[in-house]
């Protein structure tokens, strides 16, 4: 794994420097969207990825850290889980479980996000409003290493197998890979690639991120996360994930996949899918940062 993650984000790297020479019209877009890139950033630490989905370049890279660090990733890690899932023939996408804040799963009290629960509830809404309940439920009892195989495929580096009931302080990954992931569920056209596409898609629309990815000029896919930081033990100090795509009513070839992590060293925000709309709609719109961040309605939420 870890020789395939430098090889990837070297040529990757070097696809960058070499399509920023090839001709003066594409040097100016590209130019434009690293602008872009690297003023939705700011003075923040974190990194942005912008990518063709279709081809995997890299068209901007905005980043002020190591872009090879891992991180811990959170909920993004239910990405894989809901692939495996969908793909395992014991199970139906319209079980429900009752969801009341925790459960118990060998001994080991496993706490939901919402901290009043979700109540009853199923796959496509357990993903899209992060119920860790129905996932611990759902996948304590299936095999650990078919699953963590299928997690490793999506470019998440799991140091052991009780990663299964602690998914926060186990899988890591980098903004890269994760912009790499992504690109290559919209690649995927089986019946479970597009299946996850309209979860990813319901995820912005009906779940937790819908407020920041609310976007009327492109329809935005994907998922958000917030992640614990073990190191930083200071409260309010998380790691702040957005991988999505765009547009999602469209072809490949049209789409482009936007990896934002903003670490634990910032101020909380949730700035992430925040960052992640505004470039999506600079790109789509051509418009620049500030253009972006007023036509979002984000200006007083975000002043420079």
């Amino acid at each position: 794994m870890k020789l395939n993650r430098y090889v990837f984000i070297l040529v990757n790297l070097i696809l960058l420097v070499f399509s920023s020479c090839k001709s003066t019209e594409k040097n100016s877009a590209n130019n434009a969207v690293q602008t872009l890139a690297q003023k939705t950033l700011g003075n923040r630490s974190g990194t942005i990825v912008v990518m063709k989905a279709e081809s995997n370049e890299i068209i901007a890279l905005a980043t002020n850290q190591n872009p090879e660090t891992l991180y811990s990733a959170g909920s993004l890690s239910y990405l894989p889980i809901v692939k495996f899932l969908l793909e395992e023939k014991s199970f139906s996408q319209d079980s429900k479980i009752v969801c009341n804040g925790s459960t118990e799963i060998n001994g080991k009290k496993i706490s939901c996000s919402a901290v009043a629960g979700h109540g009853n509830i199923s796959l496509k809404d357990a993903f899209a409003k992060t119920c860790d309940v129905f996932f611990a439920e759902n996948i304590h009892n299936l095999d650990s290493d078919s699953l963590l195989k299928t997690t490793e495929q999506f470019n998440f580096e799991i140091s052991d197998k009780s990663w299964l009931l602690n998914q926060y302080n186990n899988a890591k990954t980098s903004p890269l890979e994760m912009a790499q992931m992504m690109a290559s569920i919209c690649k995927d056209d089986s019946n479970t690639g597009e299946t996850l596409k309209d979860l990813l898609r319901y995820r912005v629309t009906n779940g937790n991120p819908q407020v920041p990815l609310k976007n009327d000029s492109v329809q935005i896919a994907g998922t958000v996360a917030t992640a614990e930081v073990s190191e930083i033990k200071t409260s309010g100090k998380w790691n702040s994930w957005c991988v999505v795509y765009a547009p999602y009513n469209e072809s490949v070839k049209e789409q482009i996949v936007v990896s934002v992590l903003i670490d634990a060293n910032n101020d909380w925000e949730w700035y992430a899918p925040y960052a992640a709309n505004i470039v999506m709609q600079g790109y789509f719109n051509n418009q620049s940062y500030e253009e972006a961040v007023i036509e979002l309605g984000f200006s007083e939420k975000f002043e420079k």
